[in-house]
């Protein structure tokens, strides 16, 4: 049955969405480094269903850690797991709430290092005050344009008298890329560098007093 329709005892088919697994970065699946991590996140439309999601993974090239508690989100509630890339390969993940037979899946493909051929990195904004912050956001691609889950091998200011950069610790579900904080010291130019093998990205920040 196409995704998105629910088959109804009375009433024929129905439209309706069940159960969402996210992020899916590509058609059909998201794209991890090996090595890296990705949170999976299933989220169901039923307000009755306020049990966590019961996952499986097939013996692949994917690890994974459950979080059994649930968070909010304007969807409802949302059951999560963190899987991790320890082989190049891909696997489809499950999720599923019983008895009520709701499931959704998604499609993870490892990736070592030598798949990534772009990355892109965007501050916004670019003009602050000494003693503000903004976000630093790096995204890392491969030949078809496809955004992998993995992170930089280092973000940093050409300065760090005037600014600094740091990891945040927030997910943001179904986004691939990477978010950093740069922090302001004192007025002045400076760089924001990101590395990730041959591959580099700056942009020019100022800092106003």
């Amino acid at each position: 049955m196409p995704d998105g329709m629910c088959n109804y005892r009375f009433g024929g088919i129905q439209p309706c969405i069940l159960l969402e697994v996210s992020p899916k970065s590509g058609a059909f699946g998201s794209v991890l480094l090996k090595g890296d991590t990705l949170v999976l996140s299933a989220v169901s439309i039923l307000e009755q269903q306020r049990q966590p999601a019961s996952w499986s993974i097939p013996p692949s090239s994917l690890s994974a850690v459950v979080n059994g508690a649930l968070t909010q989100s304007v969807a409802g509630p949302v059951s999560q797991i963190v899987v991790t890339g320890n082989s190049t390969g891909g696997t489809t993940v499950t999720a599923e709430y019983a008895p009520k037979g709701l499931s959704g899946s998604t499609y993870i493909y490892v990736l070592d290092s030598s798949y990534i051929t772009e990355m892109t990195m965007g501050v916004s904004p670019t003009t602050i005050k000494a003693g503000q912050a903004t976000e630093v956001v790096v995204s890392l691609k491969d030949a078809r344009n496809i955004s992998v889950r993995a992170s930089p091998e280092s973000v940093y200011t050409t300065n760090a008298t005037i600014a600094t950069v740091s990891r945040t610790t927030s997910v943001v579900l179904g986004s691939p890329t990477v978010s950093f904080i740069l922090q302001a010291h004192a007025p002045g130019t400076v760089g924001v560098v990101a590395d990730f093998l041959a591959l580099r990205k700056t942009l020019s920040v100022t800092i106003a007093p």
